[in-house]
């Protein structure tokens, strides 16, 4: 969960909601708690696609998102680019080797 919160958080950055300081914030908070701030590493994009295609939120097979725009404040959408979501979901994934 808290993987996923941090993408969320990226994905929004890079479309302008949220700046580099709530990223940082955020991250600073979970890796004080102990939280994983990495996915596994045998996990790759189409795996992240996979399992959010499954994801309760999604209406007529449309992935659906929770993005923010500031701390506490989040909305559930599907108003998002495919390509800044795989930028993120790169991001995050482990390279092989």
């Amino acid at each position: 969960v808290a993987v996923g919160m941090l993408m969320a958080l990226d994905l929004s950055r890079r479309m302008g909601r949220v700046d580099d300081a709530t990223i940082r914030v955020t991250r600073s908070l979970f890796e004080d708690a102990g939280l994983p701030l990495k996915p596994p590493a045998e996990m790759g994009e189409s795996d992240f696609i996979r399992f959010m295609s499954q994801d309760k939120k999604n209406i007529n097979q449309k992935i659906r998102l929770v993005l923010l725009s500031a701390l506490g404040c989040a909305e559930i959408t599907e108003g998002y680019q495919q390509g800044m979501l795989s930028e993120t979901i790169r991001a995050f994934v482990q390279p092989c080797g």
